[in-house]
């Protein structure tokens, strides 16, 4: 079986095993575009990092602008195609690219921001997002949209992240060090630092003086106890010290680059068994706290029944032992008892429903370990770390809208959800793996205009 074969399998079960059971419980996942994308690369730097001129030698050839002062204010989107530009809102509005969540930043973002199809080989199987100049001489004000929610944003959606510094200007203040210390974390695992145009140096304690600062400038940021591997890079055919050696990282890079949708058929597997099986946690804690409160509600109206039933018994005995001319008093009497008691039965147990139904958040770790006692109990760590992904997000939610908010979810539906995580997901996950061979599944591209394509620069 093919890997496009083996996603198409794996979208199908999410498609009618997974998002069903996430839709009635309120829970949003990974759309069915941002699955099929292509890896995703975002370029981070200041205005004279050389994003561009990395790009320009990735595709092989001068599609984006390059020079020392800001070149452009927004983000771009390089796809694989050939046309015309779109612009932001045309980018975010079409239902088959995984852009559809930038739309809530606002116009404002939608008019910085716009896809770019080009004719390049690696777009076919890597998608590259080039972003504005961070800026190293204050904060944010002078942007019309929140440029650190949108690299978080985008950062979370791309498979590798590359933050370029210039060697002139090592990050050291201003947003690139804010965004590297807000908007990424927790994404370490996916970003790379480049210090790029090392061609500017001549001598070599210039370049420790530089390496240096970055590296320190990193250590004040980073959540980690060591400095993580900077590629230190120049253009081919720009001179400067050892080019031999910058030209190597450059290899190194764009290696790494390339290799990205093999990782992404692995890891892309690997995400949607994860929030696959959280969804699956969810839904059984949601319907332990739903029975936990219909079993108190039931409690309630079992004992308002058995009161009922003493109120009829007497009503029984009122025909054998009053006097028929005080019968129809013994009616009412009996029946105005009968209804008191219904009406305090249903009012009761409806207000004890809603109090365990209030109580629900600060109970979901009992209700989660007593569902799962036999796995927790063998050890199962991994359900343990996916619940504490889950836990949090569970009880706001359920605090704020009640657990009557929540959809009822059939028997039937969740055996399914747990076969799709705990057996097809993970066999669906080894084939794929098995192939490392064959190519990574290429989605479908942005519908092509019948316009000539790009000249390549000379």
């Amino acid at each position: 079986m093919s890997t496009h074969a083996v996603l198409d399998e794996a979208l199908e079960l999410w498609r009618h095993a997974v998002r069903p059971v996430a839709e009635r419980h309120r829970l949003s996942l990974m759309d069915e575009p941002s699955l099929r994308a292509p890896p995703l690369v975002l370029l981070l730097g200041n205005h004279s990092a050389g994003k561009s001129s990395l790009i320009n030698h990735l595709l092989g050839q001068d599609i984006q602008r390059t020079g020392v002062a800001p070149t452009d204010d927004g983000f771009t989107v390089l796809f694989h195609g050939e046309g015309e530009p779109l612009d932001g809102d045309a980018l975010t509005a079409r239902p088959d690219l995984p852009f559809k969540a930038l739309r809530h930043f606002g116009p404002s973002l939608l008019r910085h921001l716009k896809g770019r199809p080009v004719p390049a080989p690696i777009l076919e199987q890597v998608w590259l997002i080039d972003s504005p100049g961070m800026i190293d001489s204050g904060g944010d004000t002078r942007r019309p949209y929140d440029f650190a929610a949108v690299v978080r944003a985008l950062a979370e959606q791309a498979d590798l992240v590359l933050l370029l510094f210039d060697p002139e200007k090592p990050g050291t203040t201003g947003e690139t060090l804010s965004v590297l210390a807000s908007a990424l974390t927790g994404l370490e695992d996916r970003l790379r630092v480049v210090m790029n145009k090392m061609d500017l140096f001549d001598d070599l304690r210039d370049f420790a003086r530089a390496y240096g600062a970055l590296c320190w400038n990193l250590s004040r940021v980073l959540q980690r106890q060591d400095v993580p591997h900077i590629y230190t890079t120049s253009l081919p055919d720009m001179g400067g010290l050892s080019p031999e050696s910058f030209a190597a990282a450059l290899s190194e890079l764009a290696d790494d680059v390339r290799a990205l949708p093999a990782r992404r058929r692995d890891s892309l597997l690997n995400r949607m068994r994860g929030e696959a099986r959280r969804v699956w946690i969810r839904a059984h804690v949601i319907e332990a706290a739903r029975r936990e409160g219909q079993a108190v509600m039931k409690r309630g109206l079992m004992a308002g029944a058995a009161l009922t039933g003493l109120c009829v018994a007497g009503w029984g005995l009122t025909q054998l032992f009053v006097r028929p001319e005080a019968v129809w008093g013994a009616h009412l009497f009996w029946g105005a008892l009968c209804a008191v008691s219904v009406g305090a039965t249903v009012a009761v147990s409806r207000r004890w429903r809603r109090q365990v139904d209030a109580a629900a958040p600060g109970r979901l770790d009992a209700l989660f370990e007593a569902h799962f006692l036999e796995r927790l109990t063998l050890g199962d760590e991994e359900l343990r770390a996916a619940w504490g992904a889950v836990r949090v997000d569970l009880a706001r939610h359920l605090a704020t809208v009640g657990i009557g908010a929540f959809g009822r979810v059939k028997p039937r539906a969740l055996a399914a959800l747990a076969t799709a995580v705990e057996v097809t997901l993970p066999a669906l996950h080894q084939r794929i793996v098995a192939a490392p061979g064959l190519p990574a599944a290429t989605p479908r591209a942005p519908i092509e205009h019948s316009v000539e394509p790009p000249v390549e620069a000379p």
